[in-house]
């Protein structure tokens, strides 16, 4: 398909006028069965056994009813009517919710979202980029990331991690001004916008972020 498009693209305008950009929407965890034969770690989990886990704990600790109100993978979303009707604070379910699931095994980190919301989710990469994926209208109660190389599911693999594997995706560059050559520093995608409008003299957009990618160009 790309081959057509470039056939296309040639004929039309041709393609030593024409800068292209390829990358990808997301990385991939390896499965855990192949990990395995790599000698490295891995492993599945069920996410049904947080959420069984949360369910039990909470009402042990304030009465029955059905605190889960949803768990999609990674995600926990409380009752919240189950909580005021209670006449306890959601922070204090979320809080005790929380500390259930970070004593079970295999699990790298839970994040609440009062720390998403306040920007408390640890200074490191894996913190930011959490954070920067969290949505404060339908973010859950509680994001659950399981140690590197686990994942939630009992077949075939998934991504959505905040690990290298997950998020390291190829960053292309072919066109007139760009030197050929590898480059290793780190980029992000929102580097692709301000670097496409430097090279169409036009001026970034508005909100944009990113920086350009003045290194791989062949003139200064």
């Amino acid at each position: 398909m790309l081959e057509r498009l470039f056939q296309f693209i040639d004929s039309k305008v041709g393609i030593s006028n024409t800068t292209i950009v390829l990358s990808a929407d997301h990385g991939v965890a390896p499965t855990p069965e192949v990990n395995v034969k790599r000698k490295m770690p891995g492993g599945r989990m069920s996410f049904s056994v947080i959420s069984n886990s949360v369910q039990q704990a909470l009402t042990a600790k304030f009465g029955e009813g059905k605190w889960v109100e949803g768990a999609p993978e990674e995600a926990v979303y409380l009752n919240w009517d189950l909580i005021k009707s209670m006449k306890l604070t959601q922070e204090e379910v979320v809080r005790e919710a929380a500390n259930v699931i970070r004593a079970m095994p295999n699990v790298f980190r839970v994040y609440t979202r009062e720390q998403l919301m306040n920007g408390q989710s640890m200074g490191d990469q894996v913190g930011q980029r959490v954070m920067h994926g969290y949505f404060p209208r339908r973010g859950a109660d509680l994001y659950v990331l399981l140690d590197p190389y686990y994942i939630f599911g009992a077949t075939t693999t998934t991504h959505g991690a905040a690990f290298g594997y997950d998020t390291h995706v190829p960053l292309i560059w072919m066109g007139p001004g760009i030197k050929a050559g590898n480059y290793y520093s780190s980029v992000a995608m929102n580097d692709v916008a301000p670097t496409l409008s430097a090279i169409l003299g036009i001026e970034a957009p508005s909100g944009s972020e990113g920086r350009i990618l003045s290194e791989m160009f062949t003139v200064p």
